[in-house]
């Protein structure tokens, strides 16, 4: 297993564990490290990143300090950044949060509660906000 770094330690440190699923949840991501959970969301980041560009939508996005907001025409956001001491990603949307284990055995992120695919759930949150239709698929 690998070692444990940054807040994750710290938690091993004090005798709590690196992460703990929510009841309901599997223990998806107990095994990866703040290092391997950063990298994935970055990779993330920038599949997301990288279709918008391909798909050439009309609302602003940017990157910045690990975080993805999109602006859409309507005033709305829609961010999506990583919360490391849980090892999730969330994504905030006009009608509330949305919280992404990562799923090791399927190489996804599913929403903690109702298990729904990220990309799928950003694509459904991007076509309710922009009124065009966006897919994205994980890659």
């Amino acid at each position: 297993m690998p070692k444990a770094v940054g807040i994750f330690a710290q938690l091993e440190t004090q005798g709590r564990p690196a992460y703990t699923p929510q009841p309901g949840q599997t223990d998806r991501v107990k095994a990866m490290n703040e290092s391997e959970f950063n990298n994935r969301v970055d990779e993330l980041l920038q599949q997301i990143e990288e279709q918008l560009d391909e798909i050439g939508v009309d609302f602003d996005y940017v990157t910045a300090g690990g975080i993805l907001t999109l602006s859409f025409d309507n005033g709305s956001k829609l961010i999506i950044n990583r919360q490391t001491p849980v090892a999730q990603v969330w994504v905030a949307t006009p009608d509330g949060g949305h919280h992404f284990d990562y799923d090791e055995s399927g190489d996804r992120w599913l929403n903690d509660k109702n298990h729904e695919e990220l990309f799928g759930a950003v694509s459904r949150y991007c076509t309710g906000l922009s009124g065009e239709e966006i897919v994205l698929v994980a890659g």
